[in-house]
């Protein structure tokens, strides 16, 4: 079991301040984040690496899941902070999140990148290079202490709430800023949907490398299976499953195109 379970586990014997019981583990996440949480059009549940990476998981309990409805990114932290749902399926490590969250083994890492127009000629070759640049980056979004602080001191990155994350690279395509913040995944993603590929494209180096993990809430009934899911979930990431489960949907969303 990691480090991070066996601490919060300690301090939280008995799982639950609530009074309802664990009958399903209730997951939500992000709708928008490819190929690590999506919510296809219409759609009730999530899909995505993290989604369908748990329902095998506690499938293989014979744990029952839910998956919430569709809220924004902020609103799925105040769902888990208050317990009103169980787990969510993918988010970056951060102090503050693993000292108010049980967190899970890191699953994956995931690169963040800077998305800049291709016609751009004198390219930053660094974060310090972005000082004076106007950069967007998603709403709600948190890369890490390390990022956040810098960005928080020395970037102007303008964040705004907008229904679509692809508006982002819109108003960068547009020229309504220097440069983007986002998962490069995710940004690839957006190049291929709004087709822009040619006039886009990631600088060659990351803001940063993160690591991705579930979380689950600490008011949740159900942390009396964070044990069987961590040791599982463990013997999974080891066998390379979350590794091929991510170059599986990017080929498949490559065979598409």
């Amino acid at each position: 079991m990691s480090l991070v379970l066996v601490s919060v586990l300690a301090v939280t014997p008995n799982g639950f301040a609530g009074t309802r019981s664990c009958d399903q583990i209730r997951i939500n996440g992000s709708n928008v984040w490819f190929p690590i949480s999506i919510r296809h059009e219409g759609a009730e549940n999530l899909s995505g690496v993290f989604p369908d990476l748990a329902q095998k998981i506690f499938r293989s309990m014979q744990v029952d899941v839910a998956f919430g409805a569709e809220v924004p990114w902020k609103r799925v932290f105040v769902q888990l902070e208050s317990g009103e749902i169980d787990m969510v399926a993918g988010a970056y490590h951060t102090k503050d999140r693993a000292r108010n969250y049980v967190l899970s083994s890191p699953v994956i890492k995931e690169p963040v990148a800077i998305f800049v127009r291709a016609d751009m000629t004198d390219r930053p070759g660094s974060l310090d290079e972005l000082i004076g640049l106007q950069g967007l980056a998603p709403f709600g979004a948190t890369f890490g202490e390390e990022f956040d602080n810098f960005a928080k001191e020395h970037l102007t990155i303008n964040r705004q709430s907008f229904d679509d994350f692809s508006t982002n690279m819109e108003l960068l395509v547009d020229g309504k800023a220097d440069y983007l913040v986002i998962a490069r995944h995710a940004g690839d993603m957006m190049l291929k949907d709004l087709g822009v590929e040619g006039q886009v494209e990631a600088l060659p180096w990351p803001a940063l490398e993160n690591s991705l993990h579930y979380m689950f809430s600490k008011k949740s009934p159900c942390l009396k299976h964070i044990s069987a899911f961590q040791k599982e979930l463990e013997k999974r990431v080891e066998a390379g499953e979350a590794a091929n489960m991510m170059k599986a949907f990017n080929t498949s969303t490559r065979g598409q195109e």
